[in-house]
């Protein structure tokens, strides 16, 4: 790149608020960014045409942008501003996927700058340190989320079936009951 790393950070940062802008043009002013009838109406899909392209670019714009101003590549003034145009227009998307992984991600990134010896104030971790708690802490993590994530899928309104799609596959296997030399296939 031609650019250093908080020029960069801070192009990509004004790129994230015109789209913000954007969006909220074509939701409020234009009423065309806006979903109009079904099960997501009124969710917020800006210019992208669904509200799941548009929550995934505004997730991407509130961590990054988010990110830059707490480590100070962009100045935090502006990063709130545009940071917190990001979560409004997320919440407004009512894109439950993006929102999980626009603060996941922050979290991640968190644990790994502290846990790695990134400063926080006059604080520093040492690494070693840090990894270990990082590793008990993914181990933690990752066993609250294997005993409980059906409970999880259903707190952010979604189906632990993908769909009916576990359903559909289990029906699709019994029609081989009985066929185990042949099979069974197209038509």
């Amino acid at each position: 790149l031609r650019f250093d790393l908080k020029s960069f950070l801070w192009l990509l940062a004004v790129g994230f608020a015109a789209f913000v802008v954007v969006g909220v043009y074509a939701a409020v002013i234009t009423g065309e960014g806006v979903t109009g009838g079904g099960a997501y109406d009124g969710a917020w899909r800006g210019l992208t045409g669904n509200k799941n392209e548009f929550g995934r670019t505004i997730a991407l714009g509130f961590a990054v942008v988010t990110a830059s101003g707490i480590l100070g590549l962009i100045p935090k003034k502006m990063a709130a501003a545009i940071a917190l145009g990001c979560f409004v227009s997320l919440l407004l998307s009512r894109s439950a996927t993006s929102f999980v992984t626009a603060f996941a991600s922050l979290a991640v990134g968190a644990s790994l700058y502290v846990s790695l010896g990134g400063r926080v104030g006059n604080l520093r971790l040492n690494p070693v340190i840090g990894i270990s708690v990082l590793f008990g802490g993914s181990a933690l993590v990752g066993f609250v989320l294997a005993t409980n994530w059906v409970e999880i899928l259903t707190a952010l309104g979604r189906d632990p079936t993908l769909t009916g799609r576990t359903d559909l596959w289990a029906w699709a296997i019994s029609l081989n009951e009985g066929r185990e030399w042949l099979g069974a296939g197209f038509r």
